[in-house]
């Protein structure tokens, strides 16, 4: 059995959701490494659905760098999404 790029097709009784490519929105992303902390995180997150991006960047915040999740918590990381894919080597800051 041969399988198509990007062909849409079922595990588990559940259907894959359509990937970037299918639905003309692209991958949004959020860096770690722009926001300098105690503990220099250096992980980044992309996701092709916002809600994905989210989620991942919430439990993040909350179980690595101790913030509380609350609706504020999460505004504040939306507010943080850039369009494309984090960079391989770490931006720089501005002093």
């Amino acid at each position: 059995m041969k399988l198509k790029p990007n062909a849409s097709w079922e595990m588990s009784g559940k259907r894959r959701a359509p990937c970037a490519e299918e639905d003309g929105v692209g991958r949004k992303f959020l860096d770690c490494r722009e926001y300098p902390s105690e503990m220099n995180c250096t992980v980044a997150f992309s996701a092709d659905s916002d809600e994905e991006l989210l989620e991942a960047a919430v439990q993040h915040a909350v179980q690595v760098h101790h913030h509380t999740d609350s609706p504020e918590l999460r505004q504040q990381i939306r507010n943080l999404f850039k369009e494309g894919t984090p960079p391989m080597e770490t931006p720089r800051h501005s002093a």
